[in-house]
């Protein structure tokens, strides 16, 4: 923050200029990013997912999807919206009453960060190397690690191949391939989670 004020008091109108110059940047990235079609095929976030399905959907239909792809739904953002944070509070309730392992705290942490926001560009698949590094260096073991080995790799795999091609734009198969690895991920994760805290809870019940 000081670097940044500090930085716009060099500018020809000053640190209040700078502002507003900032707010209507990010007014015109909402536009063109989360209500346009502007980067949603490079993407890995739950909506650019359900932007992808229905334009296929429309496409199948024989509907104007190039078209409604400038305009999309409103409900298509009211949906997302409501799952992306029915996801957080979930992930937050895991992470705070269940999970113990860190690494795997780590890694639903950032799929929340990569797909919970509106648009999500590829680049930010880096943070990946996180919960991978913690992964690689835990000492506990699990039935699931070939898996989650498997799911790493897949993760960091370069996945922009053209899969569709529209008038404008082109649909890149990470859009529809991240998203759902990421999911199938935290599934595991939590499925394995609690499955051992179930299994503890049994054995502890039967000492007794």
């Amino acid at each position: 923050i000081i670097v940044n004020i500090a930085s716009a008091l060099y500018l020809k109108d000053g640190i209040w200029a700078s502002f507003l110059g900032v707010i209507n940047i990010q007014k015109e990235w909402i536009a063109k990013y989360t209500f346009g079609n502007w980067g949603w095929y490079y993407g890995h976030s739950i909506l650019g997912l359900f932007k992808t399905i229905l334009y296929f959907c429309a496409s199948i239909g024989h509907l104007e999807a190039d078209k409604m792809a400038h305009n999309w739904p409103s409900e298509l953002f009211t949906v997302s919206s409501i799952i992306s944070v029915i996801i957080i509070l979930f992930v937050t309730w895991y992470i705070l009453f269940k999970e113990r392992e860190f690494w795997k705290i780590v890694a639903l942490i950032v799929f929340v960060m990569l797909l919970t926001p509106p648009a999500s560009s590829d680049y930010r698949l880096l943070y990946i190397f996180l919960p991978m590094a913690f992964f690689v260096n835990s000492l506990q073991k699990t039935k699931y690690d070939s898996f989650y080995t498997v799911l790493f790799g897949l993760l960091l795999v370069p996945k922009s191949y053209v899969f569709h091609t529209t008038k404008e734009s082109l649909v890149l198969l990470g859009v529809l391939v991240e998203p759902l690895l990421m999911i199938f991920f935290a599934y595991l994760i939590i499925k394995d989670g609690l499955k051992s805290k179930s299994e503890k809870i049994n054995v502890y019940e039967n000492l007794n």
